[in-house]
């Protein structure tokens, strides 16, 4: 974890409602492995942050980067949109998240790059 991630997570535990996991495995073939027991690749990520607010019924998948590009960024939030209905499944599978919560990423990045990251996500 670096030095963000943790000022991240110390800002969402500051609400009593929120669970926070730092660096949450989000697994698609949870059952199924690479020959060397590693997950699938491209299959699973390490999430930096995942809040559970029990008062809102929300899971909050984080992503904290002061990358100035957000190319990584945008890849992943790509990827994770074109799996969209196989995360949930995995999240309700792995970590019992029910139907009827709401998945939802949550990005932390530098305030300057906020249209950037508008202008990746529409394209």
């Amino acid at each position: 974890m670096d030095y963000f991630q943790g000022i991240v997570e110390s800002f969402i535990r500051s609400d009593p409602a929120m669970f926070v996991h730092g660096e949450f495995l989000i697994d698609l073939d949870a059952t199924e492995k690479e020959p060397n027991g590693k997950a699938l690749k491209g299959r699973h990520w390490y999430c930096d942050v995942a809040a559970m607010n029990m008062r809102e019924r929300t899971l909050f998948l984080g992503e904290v980067t002061f990358s100035k590009t957000l190319q990584a960024l945008t890849k992943r939030l790509g990827m994770w949109a074109q799996v969209w209905p196989e995360l949930r499944a995995a999240l309700s599978q792995s970590a019992a998240i029910r139907p009827d919560w709401e998945i939802v990423p949550w990005v932390f990045i530098p305030a300057d790059c906020h249209d950037l990251l508008k202008r990746r996500l529409v394209a």
